[in-house]
């Protein structure tokens, strides 16, 4: 086995655009069929550039776009008034707030986040691709693209071939014209001829100078994973492929009309199969302000919200907003506060006497604008724009909810489209929120088509919250109530004095009005189980009463979900049974409406819900096991329980008599069962 050594990129960056532009298909091409590309379309732009430092790629105006090829920072510089927006703040490596860890995220223009062995793991361009200079640009139009390539695809010895046929050493190396006469010898140093077949074959003592410098030259031919494959077959020797994590990234930098637009092409990410993309944070410090400057963030929540780059008067250091609101079809995630969902893709940031206004004009609906405020986890106020390329979910096969059978869930196919997000530049008075939303109504109108409704006379809305779960406390117990917050007749007197004092159409709308309020539960109970058990048991009998009672639980938390609380419900709604049967078996009770609701609303309450009730206090442990206790349970659960006895008394009010007239019937019938005489 040769040793592993790698030979840092950096040697080799300016090889030239065109032997270049191949080392980068090459090196993100499927290693031995483990890994294919993603998308697929290919890198159509003009010349490629090549710079050591800063280099201007576009005037228009007075705006400037530049590359920094040291940091590979994009930057775009107003010079009439002499504002420079840049991908990345230019101090950050003397950021005191952000740790060492934390800082090449910084100085990314984006950062990427895969799913590899069940587990999520993120990468970010500054440190595998800026660092190691593993990227080409091309020049556009009206800008430049970017191709970055993420991840360690240095070649090592164990890419090298052990052997190669005369033929292919000539033609690959040794008549080799692209080739200078040095990067030859070092095949030759590291290589000899077999004296019987003239083949050439690895020395076993190579090991030194030169290793590094056949890596190079090997590298520079574009000898790839598929090459050394075919090689090691031709000589029948063994091939064991070696995974390489790679991902390439093309990002197009313009500037058009005073917009400066990053867009990313979907389709043309490429990354190994096994390892898919999940996100894309797409200039996530673009423009940032440090923690010395004045200024806010426009974000779009609701009717729009600053957030101010003062941190010591707020709580709130970081916000994720999804754009059009949550994703319901992927799992519920954590538990946002209640606010209204993101309905405009726009969001801004104001520093000083400049401003940006910034739209996500392509893939929108997949983004979620995230706002972190100076001393979370930088100097830095941001703002940017995280992309879900591949949604992930998770399912519990338990039915428990417990997570021991959970299994990953994966969003079949990646979205294939464009990711752009687009910035306006502000100035002066135009700089603040108002700008910003001036700015953006000229967008709307300008480029979108849009225009203003023909009714002078706007609608207004009006919402309001009827009541909210709270924590309540009887007597020194503790339980979950409901505190009223606003009753339906100060709803309809709020709209009728809005609609008076506007002289216009009031539309209300009410949340928080059922059970429960703006989060109901109680009505989750309203289900016609306890009266079909005590139907089957007044028809057929104690016994079949207990079964039916005890199954229809056991059954129906197949698809509710099983748990520990299973046993207490399969002999709660038994036990209904089984008294129906003894109770209305014949002579005892009358059958009639009134006793069959009556029988199944105490029935439900009393009986069921004590069992259940005490259940949880035994099963969950989070009260005290004494009368206080199992009064704050049972305080807890009469809600659930009552709608539970309701649902019960108006499912055999209407339908109870019918049920036990025809069930009657087949019993006779058929001689199914016997009640007891």
């Amino acid at each position: 086995m040769r040793e592993d050594k790698r030979v840092p990129m950096r040697r080799w960056r300016r090889l030239g655009a065109a032997v270049g532009a191949v080392l980068l298909l090459a090196s993100c091409a499927p290693e031995g069929g483990t890994a294919a590309p993603q998308g697929g379309s290919s890198v159509q732009a003009g010349e490629a550039l090549e710079g050591s430092g800063r280099m201007d790629i576009l005037r228009e105006g007075s705006l400037v776009l530049s590359v920094d090829f040291e940091t590979l920072n994009i930057l775009v510089t107003d010079e009439a008034t002499g504002r420079e927006w840049a991908t990345n703040p230019p101090a950050a490596d003397e950021d005191l707030v952000a740790g060492e860890d934390y800082k090449p995220r910084l100085k990314a223009q984006f950062d990427i986040s895969y799913l590899a062995n069940r587990s999520v793991r993120n990468i970010d361009s500054y440190t595998e691709c800026a660092e190691k200079e593993q990227y080409q640009a091309f020049r556009l139009e009206n800008g430049v693209r970017i191709v970055y390539t993420l991840g360690d695809l240095d070649l090592t010895a164990e890419d090298l071939p052990q052997k190669l046929s005369t033929a292919r050493a000539v033609a690959l190396i040794l008549k080799n014209t692209e080739l200078t006469e040095e990067q030859k010898d070092s095949f030759t140093a590291c290589y000899e001829t077999e004296e019987a077949t003239g083949d050439w074959v690895w020395k076993s003592n190579n090991f030194g100078s030169k290793l590094g410098d056949v890596l190079e030259l090997f590298q520079t031919i574009g000898y790839t994973a598929a090459d050394l494959q075919a090689d090691c077959q031709a000589f029948g020797l063994p091939y064991t492929p070696r995974e390489k994590l790679g991902f390439r990234v093309p990002v197009d930098y313009t500037l058009e009309k005073g917009v400066f637009r990053v867009s990313v092409d979907a389709a043309g990410l490429e990354y190994p199969a096994d390892y898919p993309l999940l996100s894309l944070n797409l200039c996530p410090y673009f423009g940032a302000a440090d923690s010395e400057q004045d200024g806010y963030i426009l974000l779009p929540d609701g009717s729009g919200a600053l957030m101010e780059f003062d941190k010591e008067h707020h709580r709130i250091s970081s916000v994720d907003l999804p754009i059009y609101g949550r994703d319901l079809s992927v799992g519920k995630g954590r538990r946002e506060p209640v606010a209204q969902p993101v309905l405009l893709p726009v969001f801004g940031l104001k520093t000083g006497s400049d401003a940006f206004m910034a739209v996500v004009e392509e893939g929108e609906a997949l983004g979620t604008i995230h706002a972190e405020r100076a001393g979370s986890n930088s100097s830095y106020n941001a703002v940017g724009t995280t992309f879900t390329l591949r949604a992930q979910d998770s399912m519990d096969l338990s039915g428990v909810g417990t997570g021991a059978a959970e299994v990953g869930v994966l969003q079949r196919q990646p979205y294939a489209g464009r990711l752009t997000v687009a910035y306006r530049f502000l100035h002066g008075e135009e700089a603040d929120y108002a700008g910003m939303a001036r700015a953006y109504r000229r967008t709307l109108v300008e480029e979108q088509g849009y225009r203003k409704a023909d009714d002078t006379e706007p609608t207004l809305y009006v919402e309001t919250v009827g009541a909210v779960q709270s924590s309540k406390n009887v007597l020194g117990v503790n339980y979950q109530g409901v505190t009223a917050l606003t009753t339906y007749a100060q709803s309809a007197a709020m709209a009728r004095e809005l609609a008076e004092t506007a002289g216009r159409p009031v539309k209300l709308r009410l949340t928080g009005w059922l059970n429960g309020g703006y989060d109901p539960t109680a009505l989750n109970r309203f289900k016609p189980v306890s009266a079909l058990v005590i139907v089957a048991g007044v028809c057929l009998g104690a016994e079949s009463g207990l079964l039916t009672g005890a199954m229809s639980a056991f059954l129906s938390n197949f698809f509710f979900g099983q748990g520990p609380w299973t046993p207490w419900q399969m002999f709660g709604f038994g036990l209904i049974g089984f008294l129906a049967g003894v109770l209305f078996r014949p002579g005892a009770l009358p059958r009639g409406r009134v006793a069959l609701c009556v029988y199944g609303g105490l029935s439900t309450l009393i009986l069921y819900g004590a069992i259940v009730n005490f259940g949880s206090l035994l099963m969950f442990g989070n009260t005290a096991l004494n009368w206080a206790g199992l009064l704050a349970v049972y305080a807890s659960g009469l809600p659930f329980d009552l709608v539970h006895a309701a649902a019960t008394v108006l499912f055999l009010a209407i339908l109870g008599p019918a049920m036990i007239e025809k069930l009657e019937r087949l019993r006779r019938k058929y001689g199914l069962l016997e009640t007891a005489a």
